[in-house]
Order: C-alpha cells, then sequence, then structure tokens
C-alpha cells in the first residue's frame, strides 16, 4: 500500500511540474527591465514635487529603468551623455520650454544640443511629451515631426474615448487638473499624416496620440499633465485611468521579454500533447491517492 501511495504521489508531483513549465512561460504585464526612460526635471523649469514626481511614480510601476536629467549646462556634451543609451524621453509640463527654434537656444538646451536630440528621435528614440500647450509645444512637435503644426489648438472636451478595441487600455479619460487635448480639427491632412490618436472625443479633441517622428522616431501626446490627486476636484479612479494608459504604452512599447523556455523533445506536433499528458498525470495522481486514501479509511 505504501508503494500504491507513493505512485500515486509521484505522478501528482510530475503532472503538476510539468505543467508549471507551460505556466512559467506565460508572458508578464510589465515592461522589459533593460528599457531606459529619462525624465527632464528642472526646478527653473518644471515641477519637481508634483507633477514630475507623479510622472517619475508611474514609469517607475512598469519596471524599465527611469532616470532623471536636469539639462545641465545645455550642451550639446551634458545632453549626448544622458541620452546615450536612453530609450525614451520624457518632457513632463512646462518642459517644451527648453526648446526655442535655432538660431536661439536656451540654457537648458543649446543649439547644438537640439540637433542631437533631433539625432535621437531620428535614430529611433521616443518622446513623450506631457501637456505640450502653448506655442513652444507647437514649435517642438513641429522640429521633431519635420509637419509644421504651426495654427493648431488645444482644449478640453471629456470624454475621450479609446480608439482601439484593446481592453487592456482603459476605456475613457476624463479631463483632470490639467488636461489640454489636442483639437484634430484644427489641423490640416497635412498634418493629420503622421498621427495615431490613442484617445479622442465626439468633438474630436484628442487626449493622446502617436507621432511619426522624424527618422524613425515616435512622438507622443500626452494631454494631462499629472498634477497629484486633489480631493473634491475629481475621483482617484479618473486619475488611475491616466496612469493606467501611460503604463500600457511603456508595457506595449517595451514588453518583456519571453522567457526561454526548457528544452523538451520535439515530437513535431507542438504543445499540445505535453500539456494534456501534464494534465492526465495529474488527474491521475489525485484519483490514485484518493483511492487509497479511501481503501485505508474502509479498513479503519
Amino acid at each position: 500500500m505504501r508503494l500504491a501511495r507513493r505512485l500515486a504521489a509521484a505522478a501528482l508531483a510530475a503532472g503538476l511540474a510539468l505543467a508549471a513549465v507551460f505556466a512559467a512561460s506565460a508572458p508578464a504585464t510589465a515592461a522589459d527591465p533593460d528599457a531606459v526612460i529619462l525624465v527632464f526635471s528642472n526646478t527653473v523649469v518644471t515641477d519637481v514635487d508634483e507633477e514630475d514626481a507623479s510622472l517619475i511614480a508611474d514609469l517607475e510601476s512598469t519596471g524599465a529603468a527611469i532616470g532623471v536629467f536636469d539639462g545641465g549646462d545645455g550642451s550639446a556634451a551634458a545632453w549626448a551623455e544622458a541620452l546615450d543609451g536612453v530609450d525614451v524621453l520624457v518632457l513632463p509640463e512646462n518642459a517644451t520650454q527648453i526648446y526655442d527654434p535655432a538660431p536661439a537656444d536656451t540654457p537648458y538646451l543649446s543649439v547644438d544640443a537640439q540637433q542631437l536630440l533631433l539625432d535621437f528621435v531620428e535614430a529611433g528614440g521616443i518622446v513623450f511629451v506631457s501637456d505640450p500647450s502653448g506655442t513652444n509645444g507647437v514649435e517642438l512637435f513641429s522640429f521633431l515631426t519635420g509637419v509644421d503644426y504651426t495654427g493648431w489648438t488645444t482644449g478640453a472636451d471629456a470624454p475621450y474615448l479609446r480608439v482601439s478595441d484593446d481592453d487592456a487600455w482603459p476605456e475613457q479619460l476624463i479631463d483632470v487638473s490639467a488636461t489640454t487635448a489636442l483639437d484634430l480639427a484644427s489641423l490640416s491632412g497635412e498634418q493629420l499624416d503622421p498621427l495615431t490618436p490613442y484617445y479622442v472625443s465626439d468633438q474630436d479633441f484628442m487626449a493622446i496620440g502617436e507621432f511619426d517622428a522624424a527618422g524613425s522616431g515616435l512622438l507622443f501626446y500626452l494631454a494631462w499633465d499629472w498634477f497629484p490627486f486633489i480631493e473634491g476636484d475629481y475621483t482617484q479612479d479618473e486619475i488611475d485611468a491616466w496612469s493606467a494608459a501611460l503604463v500600457q504604452l511603456v508595457e506595449e512599447l517595451f514588453p518583456t521579454p519571453a522567457e526561454e523556455e526548457p528544452a523538451l523533445p520535439d515530437t513535431g506536433a507542438g504543445d499540445a500533447p505535453l500539456m494534456a499528458g501534464a494534465g492526465l498525470l495529474a488527474l491521475l495522481g489525485g484519483v490514485t491517492l484518493l483511492a487509497v486514501r479511501r481503501k485505508f479509511a474502509a479498513q479503519g
């Protein structure tokens, strides 16, 4: 009887172990930890303790590597060092002020550094811009896409509905303090060509959208400024929806690499027979063990 019990337990353990091999290979929801995201944050330009901190907290929750850069001395050398190995540059609210079209410049982004930023994008770099309202936002988007966005207008027109049918994204986004949506009706056909909207209102105001930038780069318009939650002005769920959309965006851009599965004999039949075998082993082991226990109970 001891032998029967041992065989049953062994069959059950083998079945569960084999099933666990396949469960372990299921894709994770976090972003690739090797993805590197750099957030521009400077006490003179951005709000380090509020919007910047909220953005950084959401980005850190993705599992990607997050860095912070204040622009240094604004030189190309400072930006080259900061952007080395970076996948995404994040510009929080007001950070578009660091760009002033050449021949002008700012203490945070020299003319040479502007060209380096464009080179970063052309090489496949990604830029997130939070609340890119105002003249500087128009000029920065024009510079990084090569399309003149002069004349675009912004406003607020919630709710913004998800364009895709992917339920991994929040169904809708609401105006929270402060949200500056892009009025798609203010754009010409040429200005719309590089744009893929993610969230749009009934009146064609866009809350999140993707622009094809220069070269192989991407530029993302994020209408919210990531100001921390204020009780009574809106709900935590409305804030969380924006956070979830940002996290989903990062995870889709940089999915976690699938873990390499253990080498198994190639039967040419795929995984189905192995999965079935695992389930059968677990079932037989459980049934046998139950039968043994009942027999001993009856004898007792």
